[in-house]
């Protein structure tokens, strides 16, 4: 977030709207002629009430990203609900002119948990491989244990459980060995992989 101070609101919108291109809304006070340019929509959850109650206004583009994609930092994401595997999801998102989404630092990945995925729910989580339920674009499927973005770029950030990826085998029913090539995003933010042929939710993402 980027604070400016000693501005007015025209400036403050024009320091979002025009020359940020990952600004998708500001919080500005005109007490305080503060500004803070932010890189996501703000929620009934994420707004600070202490803020609001001292005269924050809060200002956001409504076009940033195609109806039902959500911004955040310059990109524009979609959860979609349809099951699909790995594949089959892939090419969705490119009819779609966008990818699997590619979690590039610790701020994406805990901003795609608290915006898109379903909060933690230890009835239905009691094993932690339960509620891993998303695909992103993270696979080793070219190349067993070295794992890279669905456009093929290195996967430089990973947020995997202790002791994933395992690429655990298993047997299907013509004698097949399947091994885990594709990640999944859980629950609580960590990542796991498996059987690519798995049907799952999934994230696309666009620039």
């Amino acid at each position: 977030m980027k604070i400016y101070k000693g501005v007015g609101l025209i400036e403050c919108g024009i320091q979002c709207f025009v020359l940020n291109p990952a600004c998708v809304a500001v919080l500005y006070s005109k007490r305080l002629s503060s500004c803070k340019l932010l890189k996501c929509y703000l929620t009934e959850l994420s707004i600070n009430r202490t803020s609001a109650e001292v005269g924050w206004e809060y200002w956001f583009q409504n076009n940033f990203c195609p109806v039902g994609w959500v911004p955040f930092d310059g990109h524009c994401y979609i959860l979609s609900h349809t099951m699909m595997n790995w594949t089959d999801a892939k090419a969705q998102c490119e009819l779609l002119e966008a990818h699997l989404v590619e979690i590039g630092s610790m701020a994406e990945n805990t901003w795609i948990l608290e915006a898109l995925i379903l909060p933690w729910n230890t009835m239905e989580c009691s094993i932690w491989y339960q509620c891993c339920k998303t695909w992103i674009g993270a696979t080793d499927m070219d190349n067993e244990g070295n794992f890279t973005w669905n456009r093929k770029i290195a996967v430089d950030f990973t947020n995997w459980y202790t002791d994933q990826p395992d690429n655990l085998l298993k047997v299907d029913t013509n004698g097949n060995i399947i091994g885990q090539h594709c990640a999944l995003f859980c629950r609580d933010g960590f990542w796991d992989d498996n059987r690519c042929l798995m049907k799952k939710t999934f994230i696309c993402e666009k620039e």
